[in-house]
């Protein structure tokens, strides 16, 4: 949009030129026709000179804002835990911090210190978590195994 500006500026210069030509009494003119030309030339290199000056600009602005964008979220929050340079994620730590050091709740179905899920502490969670897959997989494997009555009565005829 600048550019087209700086040419329009340009153009309106010429005409302005062109205009002053006409009128003899404002403004002593060049009294050559080389001088003019070379004005002309003049204002037309400046004013593409002076555009591509400003896409230059305009570029390494873009590539900063990218560079901005893609580096990491910086939190308004600082660390207590001795990572700064990590996101905050909650109580003061970051993700990790807060895993290990910041849950304090205890979990009521098992005896355990952390509570981790579904009231329960990681170990036990885990536990039963697998053992449910197990006996999910064992009863698909049955059935896979087990076709129905009906199939064998027409497999038999």
């Amino acid at each position: 949009m600048n550019i087209i500006n700086q040419l329009l500026a340009g153009a309106n210069l010429f005409r302005l030129n062109f205009q002053m030509c006409n009128n003899k009494n404002a403004i002593p003119q060049p009294k050559e026709k080389e001088e003019q030309l070379n004005l002309l030339q003049n204002t037309i290199f400046s004013n593409l000179f002076m555009a591509s000056q400003m896409k230059t600009a305009q570029q390494s602005q873009t590539q900063q804002a990218q560079v901005i964008q893609k580096s990491k979220k910086i939190s308004k929050r600082n660390n207590n835990c001795g990572h700064p340079e990590k996101e905050h994620y909650a109580k003061g730590m970051c993700n990790n911090c807060y895993h290990k050091y910041g849950r304090t709740k205890k979990p009521w179905i098992c005896g355990h210190d952390k509570l981790y899920a579904q009231g329960l502490c990681q170990n036990c969670y885990i536990n039963k978590y697998n053992q449910k897959r197990r006996e999910q997989g064992d009863n698909d494997i049955l059935k896979q195994e087990d076709p129905n009555p009906q199939q064998l009565e027409q497999q038999q005829s």
